[in-house]
């Protein structure tokens, strides 16, 4: 978890990850590494995706946390912000580099801070919650899987959900003369027998179907029909 650092690289913060309604921000990975370098986690070259393995992981939790209606106090909120932003102090070496790199003051990090660290409070509580009856570790259970013959395991296909955004864009007076005027052109060389039809449709069919496409969506978006 932290704060953005658009400012100081000049990129501009993407979207990463979505569970449920949560999100995970590029800004928020890079600065969970730095986290976890401030306090002494070795890179072995695997550590971004771990960590954004865990980052899933916790947006479930999240998820399941705020569904059960899960609530941590502002103590519990504030004690953990400034553990955090002592943690960060260390790793730059002072206030004054923290809030140079950044460009931004102590305050306004706390503030940007402060809603990630009630989500990882309340992660924790989830995890505590779900975790109080159980007798096994997660290393146990993860030695129980690797003991299990990979022969012995039920092969599970890849599933990918795809989502399409689609924008049409409006079609200009100008672009719809130029269609008509083509159209026209066309209809004129089979009217006066320089072309033949089969010849003519065989030259122009993908254009005319993609424009005959085009008009279509237009037509249903106007009349309420969707796309």
């Amino acid at each position: 978890m932290g704060f953005a650092t658009a400012q100081t690289t000049g990129e501009i913060d993407a979207v990463i990850a979505v569970v449920d309604n949560n999100i995970i921000l590029k800004s928020e990975l890079e600065n969970q590494l730095i986290y976890l370098k401030s306090g002494g986690q070795k890179d072995d070259g695997t550590l971004r995706c771990r960590t954004f393995e865990e980052m899933l992981s916790n947006k479930l939790l999240l998820a399941k946390a705020q569904l059960d209606s899960l609530t941590v106090s502002e103590d519990q909120v504030e004690n953990e912000l400034l553990r955090r932003i002592e943690n960060f102090v260390h790793y730059f070496g002072s206030v004054e580099k923290l809030e140079e790199n950044y460009r931004k003051s102590l305050v306004e990090l706390k503030m940007e801070l402060r809603p990630e660290v009630r989500e990882l409070l309340l992660i924790e509580q989830q995890k505590s919650k779900i975790t109080s009856d159980l007798k096994l570790t997660p290393r146990e259970v993860e030695a129980y899987y690797k003991s299990i013959p990979k022969d012995s395991l039920p092969y599970l296909p890849a599933e990918v959900i795809l989502h399409q955004i689609l924008i049409v864009p409006p079609v200009s007076e100008e672009q719809k003369s130029i269609a008509k005027k083509k159209l026209l052109e066309i209809r004129e060389e089979i009217v006066s027998g320089k072309m033949k039809f089969v010849e003519m449709k065989k030259i122009f069919y993908g254009w005319i179907w993609s424009t005959r496409r085009i008009f279509r969506r237009i037509w249903k978006r106007k009349n309420g029909s969707g796309v």
